[in-house]
């Protein structure tokens, strides 16, 4: 039996590749960025809270940007089929 194309391949291949795109060439870079920012030392409450900041401010970005990538990802597949 005869498998039979889908017509939507290339469009779910257009998407991935953005998707994936964005998560290495734009996602990663800022979360590396906010990792790697340093709290200036004024008072140890300042430091503290500086400190606890960048905790929120790294697991926002862990679970944020990859949604952030599957959304492009999904809306340029969408485009791709609209243009297509």
């Amino acid at each position: 039996m005869a498998k039979t194309p889908d017509p939507n391949r290339f469009h779910r291949i257009v998407g991935w590749v953005f998707a994936t795109g964005f998560l290495m060439l734009i996602g990663l870079p800022v979360l590396l960025t906010t990792t790697m920012g340093e709290c200036l030392p004024h008072d140890q409450l300042e430091v503290s809270g500086c400190l606890a900041n960048k905790g929120i401010e790294f697991f926002a970005l862990i679970f944020g940007v990859p949604v952030l990538a599957t959304v492009v990802g999904w809306l340029t597949y969408r485009w791709s089929r609209f243009l297509g």
